[in-house]
């Protein structure tokens, strides 16, 4: 203390001259000086622990969210994989329905592929088997008048054409083809006067189990068509 007091008063004395007697002047502001410097000192102190501690609390807050995001990026990774996983499985397995329905339909070519039904010859036989030939050889064109002409067989009908729009190729598009000359605008050049309302709505209603998808994981249903089959 009296080390730094009497540096404090040396520049006091200095100014009065070398060799100059100190007075208690000199050493009042020595001391006063040193007072000054110590509060000056103090809050520097203050100053940094002050930073030191609001840069602890910000690299504390980073390593934080870095963690969050860390595990939320390893929770987006894993739904990823499990989404692709799904993809692949659901892509391998339209691609093997279309292989077999392509070969079934080469079989059925190589036999020689019979007429296409017509609604007044397959009114007679069974309606299961003619929806299933109709939708096996995609003859959308006659598809419609089919079940127009067994309008008393609604009930039938509704019962075995989900069934039958599966061995489509694509039963999506074999659908909106069969109704598109009727639904939602009747195009037809010459329409009879009978209401065929009912026949779309039936048609379009077995298409929807038809088209349900058996993955869960991929969610609602979504027929893909894969490019072999376009």
């Amino acid at each position: 203390m009296a080390s730094a007091a009497a540096a404090a008063v040396a520049p006091a004395a200095e100014e009065k001259g070398a060799g100059g007697p100190v007075t208690g002047d000199m050493v009042s502001a020595g001391f006063a000086e040193l007072e000054r410097q110590q509060r000056l000192l103090a809050t520097c102190t203050r100053l940094y622990q002050h930073l030191s501690d609001h840069i602890g609390s910000l690299e504390r807050g980073l390593a934080a969210r870095s963690d969050a995001l860390r595990v939320r990026r390893r929770a987006f990774d894993a739904r990823t994989h499990r989404a692709l996983d799904s993809l692949h499985r659901r892509e391998a397995s339209i691609d093997a329905s279309v292989s077999r329905a392509l070969d079934h339909l080469h079989s059925i070519s190589a036999k020689g592929s019979p007429p296409a039904p017509d609604p007044a010859h397959a009114a007679g036989a069974g309606a299961a088997e003619g929806l299933r030939a109709l939708c096996a050889r995609m003859d959308s064109a006659a598809f419609l008048g089919f079940v127009v002409a067994r309008r008393k067989e609604a009930d039938a009908l509704r019962a075995e054409m989900p069934a039958a729009l599966k061995l489509c190729v694509d039963p999506a598009k074999f659908v909106m083809d069969a109704v598109a000359d009727v639904f939602p605008v009747d195009r037809r050049e010459a329409r009879s006067p009978a209401d065929l309302a009912w026949a779309c709505v039936l048609i379009l209603e077995a298409a929807v189990p038809a088209l349900a998808d058996p993955d869960p994981d991929i969610g609602p249903a979504r027929p893909l068509v894969p490019r072999a089959a376009r």
